[in-house]
């Protein structure tokens, strides 16, 4: 389905600028100088466990509890992807 892949491009790519693997969190550093909250459980294919902090992500924003985060994460470099 085409629209899947039109929405990945328009997914902000972001880095890892932080994690605590115990507290299952972690920080992306946003293009535009922000820093965004996400959750491990946000991590797709149960990436949390290989994210370490300088890893190229997309992501989509959402509104939290406590200011913006990060859902549906996805680590690239690994499929060509940049």
């Amino acid at each position: 389905d085409a629209s899947v892949f039109v929405g990945l491009e328009a997914a902000p790519v972001g880095t890892v600028a932080r994690i605590d693997a115990k507290g299952g969190f972690g920080f992306i550093d946003t293009a535009d100088g922000r820093e965004i909250y996400f959750n491990e459980n946000s991590v797709l294919n149960d990436g949390f466990k290989r994210l370490k902090p300088g890893n190229r992500v997309s992501f989509a924003e959402e509104a939290g509890e406590k200011g913006p985060q990060a859902s549906t994460v996805r680590i690239l470099g690994k499929h060509g992807l940049r």
